[in-house]
């Protein structure tokens, strides 16, 4: 598991310039759109404990403590719809249910390990791998994170690029900056007529998990561009 997280924050550093690499007929939206089934308190732990294998609903729920019955039957409902997730019904008294990662699904382990990469890189490595991806996840599960993050690999952006470019309201998109630049992770460009925020040279450490996932999105929009049409 650790290993699969490590890959993905490694990829996210390297974003930036497998953006100016990939076809240009590619929509450069397609990682965005592709993070909003990520986004969610929990969505990141639950596919962190599904990673390492398929499991039913409650060794999923003992697996992403502090999750509730009720937010973990919504996750899994809408990463299956999202066809992130696949649920198979078991034969047994009572019914139940078994959750795995699809083949889709599956491609976010380099994400997860590109995560791991970014924690030991900033000297969070502790003796546990659990609790070494406890604290990745913990940054990474806040909303808009990844997509700040996958924007600021192109390098400095104005305030009001970044709320229209992701969809988030100043607010919010302030509140998340403002935790990331406490953080060391980002920080504002002063030398602009325009708030403007760019990288440090430590958030740049996370482009593995940015560059991990526009892969992973960019792989689905191949495939399904690709796929005959059944119309």
């Amino acid at each position: 598991m650790t290993k699969y997280l490590i890959l993905a924050i490694k990829y996210l550093v390297k974003c930036a310039d497998y953006h100016r690499a990939v076809d240009e007929t590619l929509d450069s939206a397609v990682p965005i759109a592709a993070m909003r089934p990520l986004q969610g308190r929990w969505t990141l732990r639950v596919i962190a404990a599904l990673l390492n294998g398929a499991a039913g609903f409650n060794e999923i729920r003992r697996a992403t403590p502090g999750i509730g019955p009720s937010p973990l039957a919504r996750c899994l409902s809408q990463l299956t719809q999202a066809g992130i997730v696949e649920r198979e019904l078991v034969d047994s008294q009572p019914p139940s249910s078994r959750y795995r990662m699809s083949h889709y699904g599956a491609g976010l382990a380099p994400v997860f390990d590109e995560m791991a990469a970014w924690a030991q890189a900033n000297g969070l490595t502790v003796t546990d791998d659990q609790a070494q991806l406890s604290i990745a996840l913990e940054l990474f599960q806040r909303r808009w994170v990844l997509e700040i993050h996958c924007e600021l690999l192109e390098g400095p952006q104005r305030f009001t690029d970044l709320s229209r470019r992701i969809g988030v309201n100043p607010v919010s998109l302030s509140q998340r900056l403002t935790e990331l630049e406490q953080l060391g992770l980002v920080r504002k460009v002063t030398d602009s007529a325009h708030p403007a925020y760019a990288h440090t040279p430590e958030g740049q450490r996370i482009h593995g998990v940015g560059e991990a996932l526009t892969h992973w999105a960019l792989t689905r929009q191949q495939a399904d561009a690709a796929a005959p049409c059944t119309e």
